[in-house]
């Protein structure tokens, strides 16, 4: 579980990093705002075709290679973004970089449901924690090094910490995974889970929460850039929400085992989306870093609660698969929100971004919502 911990970890600090240091990368390359929606768009796109395509490995033995490809994957992104000098450079570095993540952590989430199986909702929630550390951390470091020697040394020493896992995963023992059990059903795995309204209603949940995630990665540090925060601010104010958003995942997992995880993730949601327009409605770092605290507590049900949701509707031999639906659903959302909103607030500002963006989790909701009550009147699954 320490490994699993250790690599999530490492992996979410080279989003971070980006997340902190993308104006900055903008602006050595010369590059215009609308490019920032590919840039942040290739990471999703590339974990996308991960996850369709790779992520049921996982169930059939092939964690440690899911792992390992991953850590790789990673570490090449981190080399290539931090020397990119033009927007193909970044784009394949982005690309990478979203590889990586989705096969090792996909992987982790598998292994972390074999290892914890009567706290599917608590396990995940604790992976979770390192995951979003890693990401909160990795900003202000990189911020740091990048302010005091150069962004490609910021960058490298993301990819070193990446490196040093990969001989400790080559050697660890993974648990076993479990044998894969007959079913009457036959069809492709994913025609399968999407058969089932209660595990649509989760990936609906996980559009609302991730078409934020795609929001916030394009544009709050361009958006506070524009307002005159420097780097450093920015990954202050990233620290500030992402931290207490990684106490409460634990929490928020107990809440999803004991209460329900699909039940707990609807009434997360719609409480959040109220937070997601009121930030179009400061020009405050201060009090939009409040609002996003606010935010992020809320979240730290959301995140977990749709993760154990899916795990509920799976069979043992589909968790993976489940958890590289659940990942793609998110990260395409996150992409096209990524593709959208940039030109969005270059043209209307950012009153409009963030109430589009409340209205769209709105319409996901109402959608889970249906989906929920469908499973509940057919006596499906979970």
């Amino acid at each position: 579980m320490r490994l699993l911990a250790a690599l999530a970890f490492a992996v979410a600090s080279g989003n971070g990093a980006l997340f902190a240091l993308l104006p900055e990368l903008q602006d050595r390359n010369g590059l215009p705002t609308w490019t920032l929606g590919p840039v942040v768009a290739a990471s999703f796109v590339a974990g996308l075709g991960a996850q369709i395509g790779l992520a049921r490995f996982a169930d059939r033995g092939h964690a440690r290679r899911m792992v390992l490809g991953g850590l790789c994957a990673a570490c090449a992104g981190a080399l290539l973004t931090g020397t990119a000098t033009g927007l193909p450079q970044l784009v394949l570095g982005r690309a990478a970089t979203g590889l990586g993540a989705a096969l090792a952590v996909t992987a982790a989430r598998k292994l972390v449901v074999v290892l914890r199986p009567e706290a599917v909702g608590r396990a995940l929630g604790s992976l979770l924690v390192f995951d979003i550390v890693g990401f909160v951390l990795g900003a202000p470091i990189a911020a740091a090094i990048a302010t005091r020697s150069s962004l490609p040394v910021a960058f490298g020493v993301i990819a070193a910490g990446i490196a040093v896992l990969v001989p400790a995963v080559a050697r660890v023992g993974f648990p076993p995974v479990p044998v894969v059990v007959r079913r009457t059903d036959e069809r492709p795995v994913l025609r399968r889970l999407l058969g089932r309204p209660r595990l649509r209603a989760a990936l609906l949940l996980g559009v609302a929460t991730y078409g934020a995630i795609g929001v916030f990665d394009t544009i709050w540090a361009r958006y506070l850039t524009d307002l005159g925060s420097s780097p450093l601010v920015i990954s202050a104010t990233l620290a500030a929400f992402g931290l207490p958003l990684a106490v409460a995942a634990p929490i928020g997992g107990r809440i999803a085992d004991r209460y329900g995880a699909l039940r707990a993730d609807l009434v997360g949601v719609i409480v959040s989306v109220p937070f997601m327009a009121a930030y179009g409605w400061s020009s405050s770092v201060l009090v939009l870093t409040g609002i996003a605290v606010a935010h992020c507590l809320v979240d730290g049900v959301n995140f977990p609660a749709t993760q154990a949701a899916m795990v509920a509707e799976c069979d043992p031999d589909e968790v993976a698969a489940g958890q590289g639906l659940l990942a793609a659903t998110q990260q395409s959302t996150a992409a096209v929100a990524a593709l959208v909103i940039a030109p969005v607030y270059g043209a209307y500002g950012v009153t409009v971004t963030f109430g589009g963006a409340a209205a769209v989790m709105v319409l996901a909701w109402l959608g889970a919502l249906a989906n929920h009550g469908v499973g509940r009147k057919r006596g499906l699954r979970g």
